[in-house]
């Protein structure tokens, strides 16, 4: 086969085409990104919320208080710097 027999395809692809078959496998098999700058925002987005956190929600869960008695709005009042009636 030659690149004249391979006219149809795009001439960037043809030397593929030309491959042994284990090797165009092989090649076809390989994983591909296609670039899309919104889902760079997403991955880059993602990517930041695992390494640095903005704030962790249970940094004051040491409060030691009954069920339903207002631990997480008091956590909320600390956090913004909020005065706490007891």
């Amino acid at each position: 086969m030659n690149h004249e027999q391979l006219s149809h395809l795009h001439a960037a692809y043809r030397a593929y085409a030309l491959l042994p078959a284990s090797e165009r496998i092989q090649w076809i098999r390989q994983d591909r990104w296609i670039h899309y700058s919104r889902a760079e925002q997403v991955l880059n987005r993602l990517s930041d919320l695992l390494t640095y956190p903005a704030r962790d929600p249970y940094a004051l869960s040491s409060f030691i208080w009954p069920d339903r008695d207002g631990k997480d709005s008091h956590r909320a009042k600390i956090l913004t710097g909020a005065s706490i009636k007891l």
